[in-house]
């Protein structure tokens, strides 16, 4: 976060407001907390702002709470590290598979080892819970599995209540006018074919060049990418076993052409015929004054390497990816492909693979699994490459046995280089990247050249495809505007108010496919820990456990709408529901609604058995946050039941906070003026 230095008149206000709010020391009265609690999260986009805003809401409930900002790699460890990390609350992003809503891999037992809330499946509700979501994933019938997920959604706000949904943003993307063809919708990698620029645009050097922009990525190897600019190269250089559609439906272009559902429980599909590995380039010693042409080939884990011509992708490659997801050995995600009972390529098609299904394996009789089809959209994987002729056999998660892995092959000099010089089947190929600078891909001779938008024969105009690194926000927007970027995104509908009336640019927007949540680690005291236990006395709560109603009472509290108006100018779309909102069986009208009610909150945990001390009104603060520091220190938590909040004293901070953040924001919206 940026800093400067404070006006006289700033400086003046504090003085001024300070000495009215403390004329008497004696003013300053208890304010005793009935809780510390700790809220992690990330330095990425507006989640520390968010994080503020929390903890200054839930002061006014007696809770005080530290946000730690971790460094990205350090907030993803804590994510898997099961819930037993020393935080409280967390705020994260969730990214739902398009289209199928199956929450299993967040809210469901078998997730233990993605699993951040800390989930344990002795606490009341939650073997319904996972019950639900079982029946759900394993009914085809499109009504029943509505009702089925509806109730679901119910139960977990009403009775677990491990998240707080957030926010959806909006994605707002500006191109030039002179670029067509391009459909937010698609995503860039699926709209290049079709995209051509119909004459220079201001600051542009050439025609065929695509100037993107983003982040450091981190690991191309499809099942290690945890980021979105690593999935951005992936897209762009290979490409998946199965394509959806925007609205998630399974689409027979792309590498899987065709399918055949013999059952509820085996389907058979066919690979195209047409579709060569790229190139196996090394590319680890480029530094761009080397043609991709005259770079050296890498050789696999068998020995042998792709020259464009000569590796056909075939049904062993779908198989050998889905053993790859299935594995634990390779993959700490596997439990979600626990439903592959088997896959094998056909005895007299290389072309075509066999996928037997079953929902549940708990079961004696094969069951169904609906989610199928979103989770084979995944980045094909080369077999020749990666697998290796040893005659080691390990297991899927479902039992299947896989030949060619041992617990050393993903420290592998082979799988190490394909995580940072990977090539695939797709329409562009690693030239060259300088860490902190820029990624360049060239477009690919060997592509099959068909479009998934409408699967029509096209080219490639745009060959040479730029990913520039450009963390900061507001010089993102100042390269665009001086034509050095072909493309602007931003959740912040005020960053692009210049675009509005200007036909020099054409702008696109459309609802993100990912929801920001606050998440609870239900292994703590106070938020879970015994009090998951502990049932209410409450006239009408008794269904209602000690950790579920300080939760609630942590919902109440939380004020989103300002948190959206003042951070979002009030464009992202406020949750309720722990689905994703694009996605199937979003329960649009729901009947849990966390709204901001201080009353409510003061209501649920009287009956937790606290005392507090509210004041009479409450003033909402609406200014913005910026973090100061990227740590604080740990609190040891409180859960006396007998706290009291004393309320001057906490109406005097409360305004003295309120007024140090409106000098944060006055400082950091005069720097991003002066950068504009």
């Amino acid at each position: 976060m940026k800093k400067g230095a404070l006006s006289p008149f700033c400086i003046l206000m504090i003085i001024l407001v300070s000495s009215s709010i403390f004329p008497d020391p004696s003013l300053n009265a208890s304010t005793d907390p009935i809780a510390h609690l700790i809220l992690s999260t990330n330095e990425v986009g507006s989640r520390p702002d968010v994080c503020l805003f929390i903890a200054q809401q839930l002061f006014k409930i007696g809770i005080n709470v530290d946000v730690r900002i971790q460094e990205w790699i350090d907030f993803w460890g804590t994510l898997y590290s099961g819930g037993i990390a020393e935080y409280d609350m967390g705020y994260m992003t969730l990214y739902g598979v398009t289209g199928d809503p199956d929450p299993s891999n967040c809210y469901f037992e078998k997730a233990e080892e993605f699993n951040w809330m800390g989930e344990y499946t002795e606490m009341p509700y939650i073997e319904e819970s996972n019950n639900l979501i079982l029946q759900g994933s394993t009914t085809l019938d499109l009504i029943q599995r509505h009702q089925i997920y509806y109730d679901w959604q119910e139960l977990y706000m009403d009775k677990i209540i491990q998240v707080l949904p957030f926010y959806v943003h909006k994605n707002y993307h500006v191109t030039w006018s002179t670029l067509q063809g391009y459909d937010q919708r698609w995503g860039i990698a699926n709209c290049l074919p079709y995209m051509e620029f119909s004459e220079l645009h201001e600051g542009q050097e050439s025609l065929t060049e695509f100037i993107d922009f983003g982040k450091n990525w981190r690991n191309l190897n499809p099942l290690f990418m945890i980021d979105k600019e690593s999935q951005k190269i992936s897209d762009l250089i290979t490409e998946n076993l199965l394509e959806l559609s925007p609205d998630g439906d399974p689409i027979k272009m792309g590498l899987t052409t065709d399918w055949v559902i013999s059952s509820d429980n085996l389907i058979s599909f066919r690979i195209r015929e047409d579709t060569f590995w790229n190139p196996s380039y090394n590319i680890t010693e480029n530094d761009g004054s080397n043609p991709i042409e005259t770079l050296p080939l890498a050789i696999g884990l068998k020995g042998e390497n792709s020259t464009g011509i000569n590796q056909h992708v075939t049904a062993k490659d779908a198989v050998f990816t889905l053993c790859c997801h299935a594995n634990p050995i390779i993959n700490e995600r596997a439990s979600l492909y626990s439903w592959i009972k088997n896959v094998w390529v056909d005895e007299n098609d290389k072309q075509v693979f066999h996928l037997l299904i079953d929902g549940n394996p708990n079961t004696l009789e094969l069951e169904p699994y609906a989610p199928v089809w979103s989770l084979l959209n995944v980045p094909l994987m080369p077999e020749f490459f990666l697998n290796s002729t040893t005659s080691t056999v390990t297991q899927t998660i479902s039992g299947m046995n896989m030949t060619g892995f041992d617990e050393n092959t993903v420290e592998s000099d082979v799988w190490k280089f394909y995580s940072y010089s990977a090539f695939g089947c797709g329409k562009y190929m690693l030239e060259f990247w300088n860490r902190n600078y820029e990624t360049v891909l060239k477009a690919s001779p060997y592509w099959h050249g068909e479009g998934i938008i409408d699967g029509t024969a096209q080219d490639l105009d745009i060959d040479t495809f730029i990913m520039r690194v450009i963390p900061d926000k507001t010089s993102d927007i100042a390269e665009f505007k001086a034509g050095k970027l072909d493309i602007l995104r931003t959740k912040y509908k005020s960053q692009i108010e210049f675009v509005w009336e200007d036909s020099r640019f054409e702008m696109h927007i459309s609802q993100d496919d990912k929801m920001d949540v606050l998440y609870f680690n239900i292994r703590r005291p106070f938020v879970g820990g015994d009090f998951n236990y502990e049932y209410l006395e409450a006239e009408g709560k008794t269904n209602y456990t000690k950790g579920v109603a300080i939760r609630k009472a942590i919902c109440y509290a939380i004020d989103r709408e300002e948190i959206n108006q003042m951070l979002f100018d009030g464009g992202s779309l406020i949750s309720n529901s722990p689905i994703i909102p694009i996605q199937y069986y979003y329960y649009t009208d729901f009947p849990i609604k966390y709204s901001h009610n201080i009353t409510k909150a003061e209501e649920w945990l009287i009956a937790a058995g606290f005392e507090i001390d509210l004041p009479t009104t409450t003033t909402e603060t609406t200014t913005e946050t910026t973090p100061t520091s990227s740590e604080t220190t740990f609190s040891t938590i409180e859960t006396s039941e007998s706290s009291t909040i004393g309320t001057r004293g906490q109406n005097a901070i409360m305004a003295i906070f309120s007024l140090i953040i409106l000098i944060n924001v006055i400082i950091r919206r005069r720097g991003n003026e002066k950068k504009k």
